[in-house]
């Protein structure tokens, strides 16, 4: 039975990302590749919209408790 991949944190999508930019770079890649690359770079980008959406959330309710 295949594992399944757990999710990257922040940091680690943010770095995918970056590699996924230098690939798609390439002249060499094919269009098949570009596409799949395409799609998980739409997954990342939206799972660091969402975990910044959180965090924002966290710090706004931190300042709240101060007050």
């Amino acid at each position: 039975m295949a594992k399944k991949k757990k999710d990257p944190n922040f940091d680690e999508a943010y770095l995918e990302l970056q590699e996924i930019h230098e690939k798609i770079q390439d002249e060499s890649v094919s269009i098949e590749e570009i596409a799949q690359l395409i799609r998980r770079s739409s997954e990342l980008i939206q799972y660091c919209k969402d975990r910044l959406k959180g965090i924002e959330s966290d710090i706004d309710k931190a300042f709240q408790d101060e007050h």
